[in-house]
């Protein structure tokens, strides 16, 4: 289900006006199919982070240098496989956020990761940090996981619309 944004307007901890601080999120299909029992096909599941997340941190950046971003974004990427568990895992990220209170998270979501990523999104609060979830499987679904927005295809303009206009007159225009 989409979060309601009143949850980050009221919720107090949450505000644009702060630097916004992106977590850039990959969780791997070889630990999404170990933890449901596929370990045959974990064996052969990519290890690396999607291209997708990197270009969308480079076209932010590009966004920045070109005066398209009213400020320049804290951006960091993060892979699950330095970490333990999800709950570690969360928590490196939710500490990495938490200097600024304008937090945002950005996921991208397959059908194999679907449930790992739900739960993983419940690890955060919807009223201190903004979930943003994409990926071509997402955005056929987007009333499936607990984010404050479904954004297609690689989300560079989405999550640009997000950092300049959130909360403001321009919002959704």
């Amino acid at each position: 289900m989409l979060l309601d944004l009143d949850l980050l307007r009221i919720g107090g901890s949450f505000s644009v006006d702060d630097l916004p601080r992106m977590a850039f999120v990959h969780h791997g299909f070889g630990s999404t199919l170990r933890s449901q029992g596929q370990e045959q096909r974990a064996r052969f599941a990519s290890s690396y982070p999607p291209l997708g997340l990197l270009l969308l941190m480079r076209l932010l950046e590009n966004d920045w240098e070109n005066g398209r971003l009213r400020s320049a974004p804290l951006m960091r990427c993060f892979d699950e496989t330095a970490h333990e568990n999800d709950e570690n895992f969360a928590a490196a990220v939710n500490d990495w956020l938490a200097p600024s209170r304008f937090a945002i998270l950005l996921v991208g979501v397959y059908t194999a990761s679907l449930e790992r990523v739900s739960r993983f999104l419940n690890l955060f609060d919807p009223a201190r940090v903004c979930r943003v979830v994409g990926g071509p499987h997402i955005t056929v679904a987007p009333q499936t996981v607990a984010a404050h927005f479904a954004v297609r295809g690689e989300g560079g303009a989405a999550v640009r619309h997000i950092v300049n206009t959130l909360f403001t007159p321009w919002f959704g225009q």
